[in-house]
């Protein structure tokens, strides 16, 4: 073998061995910090310690670093900055601030794994937290319903979503909701039925196939 090729073999093998040991790192850091989320987002408390908050996003971040093109640390920097806002707080200027980065984050997750509904029903959600009924809300929900459609905690949430901004959405939304709902009474999904006699979509004297007409 040439020793100019024996060269460039031994360089080349030097950068693959380094690139592997930054992205296993990564993975480590990146578990670490999304277990932190999954634990806090489990519990009951209202708002995330900012120890917690701050340590969960150190990992991310130098996961981030290490990783910049993989989607599942951005989708979990996001529900980072989400996570930290209560309902209390939504009005604030830094809770305003730590949602729109969190959108961004969904952002860069669905352009990086356009096909997986579980970022695109994070990004509809956090939309539907701030009441912005728009074409990318609208884009959200749709890929959510069609990427998942046997997925009933997707079809949940379209449906829990689309419910409560029924009165903004435009016809052809009107018409996924429905289809979400109507699917998840369909399969017997439970929480569907409770969401459904919620907003009083249930008829009473069918056994569970019918919907009401739904009324703003």
């Amino acid at each position: 073998m040439p020793k100019a090729v024996a060269v460039v073999l031994s360089v080349l093998l030097m950068g693959l061995t380094a690139l592997a040991a930054a992205l296993a790192l990564a993975d480590i850091y990146r578990v670490e910090g999304a277990r932190l989320v999954d634990e806090w987002s489990m519990t009951e408390a209202r708002q995330v310690p900012p120890w917690v908050w701050e340590q969960a996003h150190r990992y991310l971040w130098l996961a981030s670093r290490l990783a910049p093109l993989d989607p599942d640390i951005r989708n979990d920097l996001g529900r980072l900055f989400e996570l930290r806002v209560t309902e209390q707080q939504a009005d604030e200027p830094q809770a305003q601030a730590d949602l729109e980065q969190a959108l961004q984050y969904y952002r860069q997750s669905v352009a990086l794994r356009p096909a997986w509904p579980y970022v695109w029903t994070n990004l509809a959600m956090l939309k539907v937290k701030q009441e912005q009924v728009d074409a990318e809300f609208a884009l959200a929900m749709q890929r959510t319903a069609t990427l998942g459609p046997w997925e009933m905690a997707l079809q949940l949430a379209v449906a829990g979503g689309g419910l409560s901004l029924w009165a903004r959405l435009p016809a052809d939304l009107q018409a996924l909701v429905e289809h979400a709902v109507a699917q998840g009474l369909w399969r017997g999904y439970r929480p569907m039925w409770s969401l459904a006699e919620q907003y009083a979509l249930i008829s009473p004297d069918v056994a569970g196939t019918a919907v009401a007409p739904i009324s703003p």
